[in-house]
């Protein structure tokens, strides 16, 4: 079985509040993660991928300033 993570990630909408999510490998990459959380009421899931790092003027990446852009389809409600 795959290693998994069990993160904890403050809430913006509502102070003291989080939502609990498990974070587990889904793909070759290192990461590609499949995200499954909750607030406390409902369920969500989502798989998420890096972008490849954004071109410069000529066509070469930019140097990296440790931003890490992911592309994270909306999240399902599995309720």
């Amino acid at each position: 079985m795959a290693p998994s993570h069990i993160i904890r990630v403050p809430r913006t909408d509502e102070e003291g509040s989080f939502v609990l999510g498990e974070v587990t490998p889904s793909g070759s990459k290192p990461l590609n993660v499949k995200f499954v959380a909750t607030e406390g009421e409902e369920p969500y899931v989502v798989k998420c991928k890096p972008l490849s790092p954004p071109l410069g003027r000529a066509g070469v990446p930019e140097p990296a300033d440790r931003t890490l852009f992911m592309r994270c389809p909306r999240a399902l409600d599995v309720s």
